[in-house]
């Protein structure tokens, strides 16, 4: 069944998602947000009863719907379905995720090692 589109501004032309990744956006919010209409593509995500636990939920499911992981920051720096869309399609995103990774990669293997030397430690002085 089409949904009819929800007007938060009446002198303002609807704009629907245009693209499967705007789509996928549309449909997770309307779900996370309850609503019964069409989202417009340019529509605030908080403005349309989101708030950050609900960001986070959005989040989760983009992750997994999209096999792809991205900052959650993303969430709250990009509230509009278009502007989301755009930073999701971004190469930087890709870059921040390998970066992020890396950076976990390095913080692991140190408290490996930090955790050895102190094993270490123990073990000579008994």
């Amino acid at each position: 069944a089409e949904l009819n589109p929800i007007k938060l501004n009446p002198n303002k032309p609807f704009v629907a998602p245009q693209n499967t990744l705007e789509q996928i956006i549309a449909s997770i919010w309307t779900q996370i947000l309850n609503l019964e209409g069409a989202i417009d593509i340019h529509f605030n995500f908080f403005e349309l009863g989101g708030n950050s636990l609900k960001a986070i939920q959005a989040y989760t499911k983009l992750q997994e719907k999209l096999e792809a992981e991205f900052p959650v920051v993303t969430m709250f720096e990009h509230p509009t379905i278009n502007t989301l869309a755009q930073a999701l399609s971004q190469k930087e995103i890709k870059n921040i995720v390998f970066k992020e990774g890396y950076d976990r990669g390095q913080k692991r293997k140190e408290a490996a090692l930090q955790k050895q030397r102190s094993g270490n430690k123990k073990l000579s002085s008994i």
